[in-house]
């Protein structure tokens, strides 16, 4: 009999920990099957790729490594992405938390990654506290040391390049090779005043990234250049609003933003959201609506309907930024409340008591002409157009060097970069890790 627990692991997304339960001495008749993930997409186990189970009881202090069993048979079967790893009879000797971590290494048993997971062992009342090494290949540290040292003096060969990600607006990366960039994202921001309600009598900056978009790298590159870069001008700023859920990128803070994009690797400019200023000009089409208070008009205009993302009811408010209104339900600006409302079918409603008693909105427009407003709000679909040809020849020169790198810019932007990893550091890294969890229970 074989109880397989089935589990999904995923190499980027890590998320909280996952456990799964068994009981003390009940080793080679658990298994688990792993569904292997990088980023929510299939990670394909590469070809002659060598799998081994390593595994530390943070109770008892057991630890152990292996890749046989103790009836000759692989601990582990690959299939696709999916691995079924069985877990062995010292894995459960003894109650307590196990942490077990999967190790990938190819033929040269350079490390490729490592999938962890937890197995929470529940006391056996019949058991036998003796614990023995009664199966193939246990490691002890010294053999765990050994095999480190070996490692440690592989050359970088990694069958496949280990890929990684990095983000902020300025960074150092410690681990990179001397190879081209894999991918490189710029976003954009809009900064206002904090905690600052806006009105027509004290309106907000919207600030946004700056029309001139640059990305620097820099470190001691082989042909003894030390900075490579990126720049060119936009036709317009770069915008970002804060969104409560579904932006493409999140800030330090935790706070989530739906922001205009340029992705080199794609070679395009991905807007995501809409800028619109109304400053009394020809094309300004308003028109005026009665309220909740008879005698007073709101204003709408339709010139956005189907283009931009506005509440899901009338008694939601919109995502976005104004300069001179707050954003509010398309219910308060019915009720004479001061403010500016999206609905669900994209019409713009604005309502100000001091431009209210006219419905030809006349005075309106006059009032724009003066103080001209500008709203930031989503688009329903992102619009792709390539960037200038001279970008992406300056982006496919681009590269980290080996040991570290420093990757900034001077527009304040927040950037995420994808580069190949030095394989000897990674591994010496994923190694080091490895054995301070075995030692003293740390996660891997």
């Amino acid at each position: 009999m074989k109880v397989i627990y089935p589990l999904t692991l995923d190499l980027v997304n890590r998320g909280v920990a996952t456990y799964i339960h068994a009981v003390q001495c009940d080793g080679n008749t658990r298994a688990v099957k792993l569904t292997l993930l990088s980023d929510g997409q299939a990670w394909q186990i590469p070809e002659n790729t060598h799998v081994s189970v390593a595994f530390c009881n943070r109770t008892s202090g057991n630890k152990g490594w292996y890749d046989t069993l103790a009836n000759g048979e692989p601990a582990c079967t690959v299939e696709g992405n999916t691995v079924i790893a069985v877990l062995a009879s010292a894995i459960l000797e003894s109650s307590g938390e196990v942490e077990v971590c999967i190790v990938f290494q190819d033929e040269n048993l350079n490390q490729l990654t490592s999938f962890s997971f937890f197995v929470l062992v529940s006391k056996n009342i019949h058991a036998d506290s003796e614990i023995s090494n009664d199966y193939y290949r246990y490691c002890t540290m010294q053999q765990i040391s050994d095999a480190m040292e070996k490692i440690e003096n592989q050359a970088n060969s990694a069958a496949v390049p280990i890929v990684c990600e990095a983000g902020g607006e300025s960074f150092w990366i410690y681990d990179c090779a001397d190879r081209p960039l894999q991918g490189l994202s710029i976003y954009g921001k809009t900064v206002t005043a904090p905690n600052t309600t806006p009105s027509p009598d004290a309106p907000l900056q919207l600030q946004s990234i700056g029309k001139l978009v640059d990305a620097y790298v820099a470190g001691d590159f082989p042909d003894d250049e030390k900075e490579l870069y990126v720049d060119f001008f936009l036709e317009d700023y770069m915008p970002g609003i804060p969104v409560a859920s579904g932006g493409n990128y999140t800030d330090e803070n935790g706070q989530q933003w739906l922001c205009d994009e340029i992705d080199f690797a794609k070679g395009v400019y991905i807007q995501r959201v809409q800028k619109i200023v109304f400053d009394g000009s020809e094309d300004e089409i308003w028109g005026g609506y009665s309220t909740k208070a008879g005698n007073k008009y709101r204003f709408a205009t339709t010139k956005y309907a189907g283009l931009i993302a506005g509440a899901s009811d009338d008694n939601q408010t919109a995502v976005g930024l104004c300069s001179h209104y707050p954003i509010v339900s398309n219910n308060s600006t019915y009720r004479n409340s001061l403010g500016v409302s999206v609905t669900s079918n994209g019409y713009i409603y604005l309502y100000d008591e001091a431009l209210a008693d006219d419905a030809t909105a006349d005075t309106l427009r006059q009032a724009h002409k003066s103080s001209p407003v500008m709203l930031l709000l989503p688009l329903l679909i992102p619009v792709e157009t390539p960037i200038p040809e001279e970008g992406k020849a300056e982006y496919a020169c681009m590269r980290t060097c080996k040991g570290q790198t420093s990757v900034y810019n001077s527009c304040g932007a927040y950037m995420k970069l994808s580069y190949v990893a030095d394989t000897k550091t990674y591994i010496d890294n994923k190694f080091a890790a490895l054995q301070a969890a075995l030692e003293g229970g740390t996660d891997l």
